[in-house]
């Protein structure tokens, strides 16, 4: 009688955390098709903040910020995957890419503020791409989307945008956030578990 119990706990708590993950809207909308689970309301046209860049870098710096934030999203995309072996080898191309940024295009305030955030950024890179176990490439993707999310505020990006997006359930209910390329939430924090979980805060360019 004792497994059947277990089984019924932990088909209960996934149901929660799935339910907690769901608006009523989405809930309306998966009761009339299956289809509409593909379409969460975070991929809305609804205006999101856009905060301002707080420095007016060089754009060749922001071309190169540009390229990271595509090793970046590589990175991203590997744990929405699960694919611990792609999340390394994305962690490695993101470091390399890292290193080829030119601080000597920057100037004053900005060169004093990438300086404090290249050394953390190398540091968290260096974590995740040395960590097989996805759980705890998930605790180091935290800290690097942190930095991320610090550069692309600073500097600004170069002909692409960016969508900053916020799970309250990732990391063991601590929440954490995660940056894509695509108005759309695929949680890399969960993967399939919870593919939806989350929502989309702001639009960074």
């Amino acid at each position: 009688m004792i497994k059947p119990a277990i089984k019924f706990f932990h088909s209960t708590l996934l149901l929660i955390l799935i339910v907690s993950c769901t608006s009523p809207k989405e809930s309306s909308e998966q009761a009339d098709a299956t289809d509409n689970m593909e379409h969460p309301m975070d991929e809305s046209n609804e205006p999101l903040e856009q905060p301002e860049t707080v420095f007016k870098a060089d754009s060749l710096f922001r071309v190169q910020l540009s390229e990271l934030f595509n090793h970046y999203n590589l990175l991203q995309k590997a744990l929405v995957a699960s694919d611990s072996k792609a999340v390394a080898d994305a962690a490695k191309s993101m470091n390399t890419s890292h290193k080829k940024l030119d601080q000597k295009l920057l100037t004053g305030d900005a060169l004093h503020e990438w300086v404090g955030f290249s050394g953390v950024m190398e540091a968290a890179l260096t974590n995740l791409s040395s960590d097989p176990s996805l759980s705890e490439q998930r605790k180091a993707f935290s800290g690097v989307t942190d930095q991320m999310y610090r550069y692309i505020r600073a500097f600004g990006l170069s002909g692409t945008t960016a969508y900053y997006a916020y799970c309250p359930m990732a990391l063991n209910n601590k929440g954490a956030y995660w940056l894509t390329d695509a108005r759309e939430v695929r949680n890399p924090y969960f993967g399939d578990q919870m593919l939806k979980c989350g929502s989309l805060r702001q639009q960074l360019n």
